[in-house]
């Protein structure tokens, strides 16, 4: 967490911090990012900015921990809304994602990042803590608000997981499939779905048909 002199700074002194962290971290992985590149970007002395982040991995989780809460604050809204089902309600929100996405670039570029850190000594294997973190809060989600919408032979952690597992593969996805690299957009500064929306829009609809009806023609 921040230092209290960080919380004291303007709200919008703070956003450029971020603002600058969070594109050291998405253009670099952990290992090779630079907390002396982010101070000389900010304009600061290196004691200033230990005053507000102790060590780079307190700022890294930091933005973290920022990033999770922001992409989960929209499907909380959506769950209270009694006219969605499970199904209409990962339609909903592959859509608020993308629209995130699309007005917070950097932050979703840093999220996608993350998820390519393999046993780092430092922070640990973050693909696999975040896909279980995940996973757990949809399954705890399917337990508490949809079991009248899925069969009750199949295991709730195990759709959980399937969602999940979909939702980050996504990107792989269309890096494969369309030469769509997140990462890569934003080195070039291109935008950061260069597939049209609607192509998205296709895709993870028929992703939810999937998930809702199966793949059997019968």
């Amino acid at each position: 967490m921040p230092q209290k002199t960080f919380n004291n700074l303007p709200a919008e002194r703070q956003q450029e911090i971020l603002r600058v962290a969070y594109r050291e971290f998405t253009l670099n992985d952990y290992q090779t990012a630079s907390l002396s590149r982010i101070i000389k970007n900010l304009g600061l002395a290196k004691g200033s900015f230990y005053r507000y982040f102790r060590s780079k991995r307190e700022l890294y989780f930091f933005l973290l921990e920022r990033s999770t809460r922001e992409r989960f604050e929209k499907v909380e809204e959506r769950i209270n809304d009694p006219e969605l089902d499970l199904f209409e309600l990962l339609l909903i929100n592959w859509k608020d994602k993308i629209e995130y996405e699309t007005s917070h670039p950097v932050e979703s570029g840093f999220f996608y990042r993350v998820l390519r850190e393999r046993y780092n000594e430092e922070v640990g294997d973050l693909e696999f803590r975040l896909k279980h973190e995940i996973t757990l809060k949809v399954e705890r989600l399917i337990r508490e608000n949809y079991t009248e919408s899925v069969r009750k032979d199949i295991d709730p952690f195990l759709l959980a997981f399937a969602i999940v597992q979909f939702q980050f593969a996504l990107y792989d996805y269309l890096a494969i499939r369309y030469n769509d690299d997140l990462v890569q957009n934003l080195l070039q500064e291109k935008s950061l779905f260069t597939l049209h929306e609607e192509e998205v829009i296709k895709l993870i609809t028929d992703f939810t048909s999937i998930v809702k009806n199966g793949i059997s023609n019968n």
